[in-house]
């Protein structure tokens, strides 16, 4: 099985890696780094016809923020004694808590290889 360059600096991003700008240059090269002209990789669709990164980025804080909402909503219900099942309160409040603090660490994720992508020297 041939890996092309760009699966090559994504194993290596994963290992936390440094990449050299040789590796750098065979994906450009190959024009896996680039989207379509004009376009920001990040926007471009995908091939398999999925939404772009930054839509399914949205789609996952709103769904965070729904289940948010929700939990509120919830407990706003149990104070004014509206809540039959506590139990339905409290799964729904800490589903809430738990998407929020995966949803952090995958902001984390981002912003350090973001940062990592900029101490590359090219």
């Amino acid at each position: 099985m041939m890996i092309t360059p760009a699966q090559r600096l994504l194993q290596l991003a994963a290992q936390q890696r440094p990449v050299s700008a040789s590796m750098l240059e065979s994906a450009r090269q190959a024009e896996m780094l680039r989207g379509p002209a004009g376009a920001s990789p990040l926007e471009a669709p995908e091939a398999a016809g999925e939404g772009s990164f930054v839509q399914t980025l949205k789609e996952a804080v709103d769904s965070v923020n729904a289940q948010q909402v929700r939990a509120d909503e919830l407990a706003a219900r149990f104070t004014a004694g509206q809540v039959e099942n506590v139990h339905d309160a409290m799964i729904s409040m800490e589903k809430a808590a738990l998407s929020f603090k995966f949803m952090v660490e995958v902001r984390n994720k981002l912003l350090e290889g973001y940062q990592e992508v900029m101490r590359m020297q090219v």
